[in-house]
């Protein structure tokens, strides 16, 4: 019997030395979405389930089909593997401060990187050692493809969780770099030959973090001026957030938009899909302007997906409704000022849903969570209104007023008829409804 009892005792230390003790009490996931109070993003919790556990968080906008992970870490260690020239990331980064302090940059270059990634990747004890991979940024990437055993250890790193962003000409329509091509995949592209669209303009075509966090680039629209790049073959059917607009580089008449009976693009700069992405900056040979700068340490932002912590705050949820348009109910001159009384508008949120997956890398095991939801609505910021003799002018989105209500000596006005009064409704995101125009049919005139 003492032997019997030894041998039990010796079992449970060898299973506890094994697998944490927290991850056999505790196997519900449990998480919860709450939007910020006054801020534009939402705020995920979920259960800590003890030592050996990363989590990747899944979302789904309203009018988006499928999940997606999205980025759940505050501070992200960037591997550049640079193909022996171009190697700029970390002076872009950290010496001119584009990386805001939140991203750290080791270089490599792809001749050693791909005789012994592995030496690179990970640390003596066989842990991953960086968040998010860059390959780039030179033209035709320099010439060099990733060896086979470089691209079967990235993988490896894509399937965990973490993060790549492909520079310019990694992936590609042409006839070379054959063994990047096989990563093609995991941006949602497919590679359709020699087709070229490019420009040295793009324009924000998605709103989200990808555009504003953790630098503001602009909202849909935004023209940046970049240094000529373009795409080569690359059909994206995954989230495009930044496109060419126009092409310049051949004076092609229009992108595809169509291959195989998929619907994507050939105008592309910048490209994800899940924890993968691709940008065109590198055709300059190592240059990039500011903005491309910024892009790329929010793109780098977004890519860090994987997480030990029990918590993020998901910049990428934003609102982006639009409040309810006004209804004017009463315009009436008064003493001398011409008073116009409307209906208090309702900001509407946007709806977002999540879950949050946990792997145990000791043990191997993956626990999903339940779905949470949450609106994300930022509030009423006011008013902006315009009275001019115009019928169509639209009022810009700064706040003119808080009231329902709005009063303006009438010296302040062409009384000339027609007048027109312009009145939208603006929230603490900046989106505006549509804008409430009314005729004022009498005339006036004053002293």
């Amino acid at each position: 019997m003492k032997r019997f009892i030894s041998l039990v005792v010796t079992v449970i230390m060898v299973v506890s030395l094994l697998v944490p003790m927290n991850s056999l009490a505790q196997t519900d996931l449990t998480i919860t979405a709450t939007p910020a109070a006054g801020e534009n993003y939402i705020r995920l919790e979920w259960t800590d389930l003890g030592p050996g556990y990363l989590y990747t968080v899944y979302a789904k906008g309203q009018d988006e089909a499928v999940y997606q992970s999205i980025p759940s870490k505050t501070d992200v260690k960037v591997l550049n593997v640079y193909p022996d020239a171009g190697n700029e990331l970390k002076t872009w980064m950290e010496t001119n401060g584009y990386g805001k302090g939140l991203i750290t940059v080791d270089q490599v270059n792809m001749l050693d990187f791909n005789v012994d990634p592995g030496s690179y990747l990970k640390d003596d004890g066989g842990n991953w050692k960086y968040d998010v991979i860059y390959f780039g940024g030179y033209d035709k990437n320099n010439d060099f493809d990733i060896s086979e055993q470089a691209r079967d250890l990235v993988e490896q790193f894509i399937k965990t969780g973490r993060g790549v962003l492909f520079g310019h000409d990694t992936i590609l329509g042409h006839d070379y770099n054959h063994v990047f091509k096989s990563l093609s995949s995991y941006i949602n592209i497919e590679l359709i030959g020699d087709i070229y669209y490019g420009n040295t303009t793009v324009s924000v075509k998605k709103e989200g973090l990808l555009t504003n966090y953790p630098w503001v680039i602009g909202g849909k629209g935004t023209v940046l001026n970049i240094p000529m790049s373009h795409t080569v073959g690359q059909f994206a059917m995954g989230d495009v957030w930044l496109e060419y607009t126009s092409d310049s580089y051949t004076n092609n008449e229009n992108p595809v938009t169509e291959w195989s009976g998929k619907a994507g693009t050939t105008n592309f700069y910048l490209t994800t899909w899940n924890n993968c992405a691709m940008i065109q900056t590198g055709h300059s040979n190592g240059a990039a302007t500011e903005n491309e700068q910024k892009l790329l340490a929010n793109t780098l932002f977004y890519l860090a997906q994987l997480t030990g912590n029990n918590f993020c705050d998901d910049h990428k949820s934003q609102d982006f409704a639009a409040p309810d348009s006004v209804n004017i109910s009463s315009v009436k001159v008064d003493g001398n000022s011409l008073v116009v009384n409307y209906s208090k508008s309702d900001d509407n949120g946007t709806e977002y849903e999540f879950y949050v997956k946990a792997i145990n890398e000791y043990i191997g095991d993956e626990i999903i969570s339940n779905t949470a939801t949450a609106i994300n609505t930022t509030g009423l910021a006011g008013y902006s209104y315009i009275i001019d003799n115009n019928q169509d002018t639209e009022p810009d989105n700064k706040v003119d007023t808080t009231d329902t209500s709005i009063s303006v000596h009438l010296s302040e006005l062409d009384l000339t008829i027609p007048v027109y009064i312009h009145i939208k409704a603006v929230d603490n995101a900046g989106n505006s409804s549509d804008t409430t125009h009314y005729e004022l049919l009498l005339k006036i005139s004053w002293k």
